[in-house]
């Protein structure tokens, strides 16, 4: 199920990855549709219902990264527009999730076979390297997968 999931969510994600790219270097969102519909600061003021000193400000505070999600909603509803959010993983989805079990079962794998050892109970890399990679698809399809 997780796998299907993990697809769906994939599918998105190309989308997000080629739009993240093709919006690179917006410094302000606000500013850049205000100027693309020919509105001035002062315009936009009053479409928001704010001074020019407080639109100044939101826009600015865009600039620098410390708007609401709330007041970049305002701003986008005062210009007609939809605000859209979204996370774009730097990775695909499956390979954050595999290299995540892989962190634990490595662990898991690490101790297990140094109290082996240790009893001198040691299996083979070949041996270990089919437990790791079986143990590595369980957590991936646990729900502990994110369990410190």
């Amino acid at each position: 199920m997780r796998s299907l999931k993990n697809r769906q969510v994939e599918a998105r994600v190309i989308v997000l990855r080629e739009a993240s790219r093709q919006m690179k270097g917006v410094e302000s969102w606000i500013g850049y549709f205000r100027n693309a519909f020919g509105m001035s600061l002062k315009q936009f003021a009053a479409k928001l219902g704010v001074s020019y000193t407080a639109a100044q400000s939101l826009e600015k505070g865009e600039k620098e990264g410390g708007i609401t999600l709330r007041s970049l909603r305002r701003a986008a509803e005062a210009m007609n527009c939809e605000l859209v959010y979204a996370f774009v993983p730097r990775e695909s989805v499956d390979k954050i999730c595999t290299d995540q079990a892989r962190r634990k079962a490595r662990k898991i794998i690490d101790d297990t076979n140094l109290h082996m050892e240790l009893e001198d109970q040691g299996v083979s890399k070949e041996e270990v390297k089919t437990q790791f990679d079986e143990l590595v698809q369980k957590i991936k399809e646990s729900k502990k997968l994110w369990d410190e």
